[in-house]
């Protein structure tokens, strides 16, 4: 069981989890290790809870793969495996299979949204503390009484928008290249997305972070789905590191001013 604490004089909450420090890749001086999600090597993760694809569970054949993470945050982790491919990162999916990894979000999501918020996100890249390569989606239920520090959507600074979503680039973004992918359907939670919403969110993420890819070169970032209602998906690319100013401050520095961010979206979208 993880130790959730709080501060008693902020009310902010930290996680326990002295497991998580052994996730691959936490020790420099450990070698390389064989992946655990390619092909083949299935029996190397805990026993799989869904899959899509063929094959029988434990088997190759499968094209998007969920298996309880190892090195748990929470009592409920789980991860997401994008692609047999271990070169694929989110933007290199055929739009297709992006698709079916939005409609597993959406199933695991919803599997789990009566124990707690469902929290969705992705780590791609070592900036962005990614523990091993081949691309993932991570979920980890927290208990409904834990606070979450999580933002809310404000003023919103239009990039783009199509029937289904708007692209916004907030004039308070606390990230360089910051984007905010919003439903029009409002009052919603994340379980609530439909096949339209899953096409224009996996095709416009895709495409955001390729753009943003040819004007700074590869980068690493993190997106995370808001667990709640009024739900988002947040694209933060980590070009620049946070350091002691913002850590003593609680102040974010953004060296890119967001409106230069929606001139690029609004010239290539």
């Amino acid at each position: 069981m993880v130790d959730y604490r709080q501060n008693k004089l902020n009310k902010k909450w930290i996680i326990v989890s002295p497991k998580r420090a052994k996730r691959p890749g936490e020790n420099k001086k450990e070698a390389k290790p064989v992946c655990p999600f390619c092909y083949g090597h299935e029996s190397m993760t805990p026993p799989e809870v869904y899959r899509i694809g063929d094959g029988n569970p434990g088997e190759s054949g499968w094209k998007v793969r969920v298996v309880p993470n190892k090195y748990k945050i929470t009592d409920i982790h789980e991860v997401i495996i994008h692609h047999p491919n271990h070169d694929f990162d989110f933007e290199d999916l055929p739009e297709e299979h992006a698709n079916l990894v939005f409609g597993v979000y959406k199933n695991r999501f919803n599997f789990h949204k009566d124990e707690g918020q469902v929290v969705i996100f992705n780590n791609c890249g070592k900036e962005a503390a990614e523990s091993l390569e081949h691309n993932h989606t991570q979920l980890a239920v927290v208990p409904a009484n834990i606070q979450l520090d999580t933002p809310v959507i404000g003023e919103i600074n239009l990039a783009y928008e199509d029937d289904q979503l708007l692209i916004s680039c907030p004039r308070d973004s606390e990230w360089p290249y910051e984007v905010w992918f919003i439903p029009k359907r409002r009052d919603l939670c994340f379980g609530d997305i439909n096949s339209d919403e899953i096409m224009s969110f996996s095709r416009n993420l895709k495409k955001v972070i390729n753009i943003i890819k040819k004007e700074v070169g590869k980068f690493s970032y993190n997106f995370y789905i808001y667990p709640s209602q009024d739900w988002y998906l947040r694209l933060i690319p980590r070009i620049t590191n946070r350091a002691g100013f913002e850590l003593s401050t609680g102040i974010m520095v953004n060296t890119k001013d967001s409106q230069e961010v929606v001139n690029l979206l609004k010239q290539n979208l």
